[in-house]
């Protein structure tokens, strides 16, 4: 059972949603096209040792089992908000959900990402549908009209209650914004 707070994480996805034999390793570090090896020289890969193969192997297959048995469908389940738009803002430990709890940028943003990048591996349409769903909930509601930038929070109508633009928020969806456009 995934826990209630726990929001759709990019770090996890990053490292473990690639299918084994992709030429990067479980730390993130690129090998292709000429980018930087661990100790930060052009050239060619720095192998692991044949015995930690299996292990990374084996994690990488557990953690993809567990994003698509468990934690992708959690939220495409229990988070969109069909009453009143984007998705819900709040889910208790035994599932039950506020439906007048506020929206926060950083939740939507981690939705946007997650199911783009989710769409982008493995091509299955509710993954696109949720990831549609937060990009038009995102441009359509936090977004500030007359001064640009993202609002800090909503309220379950999707009217802006905290519109202070913080720096962290902003990053963050500009962040989102530049992978989900290379998906595109």
């Amino acid at each position: 059972m995934v826990p209630s707070n726990f929001a759709p994480c990019p770090i996890l996805f990053a490292f473990f949603a690639k299918r084994v034999g992709d030429e990067r390793t479980v730390t993130g570090v690129r090998h292709k096209r000429g980018c930087l090896t661990p100790q930060g020289q052009a050239g060619k890969p720095q192998n692991k040792p044949p015995e930690r193969r299996p292990f990374v192997q084996d994690l990488r297959r557990k953690v993809e089992a567990e994003l698509l048995s468990n934690i992708l469908p959690f939220w495409l389940k229990h988070s969109i908000d069909d009453q009143y738009g984007g998705f819900r803002g709040q889910i208790a430990n035994d599932l039950t959900f506020d439906p007048h709890a506020a929206k926060g940028l950083i939740l939507n943003a981690r939705i946007l990402w997650t199911f783009s990048k989710a769409f982008s591996v493995y091509r299955d349409p509710a993954h696109l549908a949720t990831a549609r769903r937060a990009y038009e909930y995102l441009t359509r509601f936090f977004w500030d009209p007359e001064f640009g930038g993202l609002y800090w929070m909503l309220d379950f109508e999707g009217r802006p209650i905290d519109t202070k633009k913080r720096i962290y928020g902003q990053a963050f969806t500009i962040c989102v914004g530049r992978v989900c456009a290379c998906r595109r």
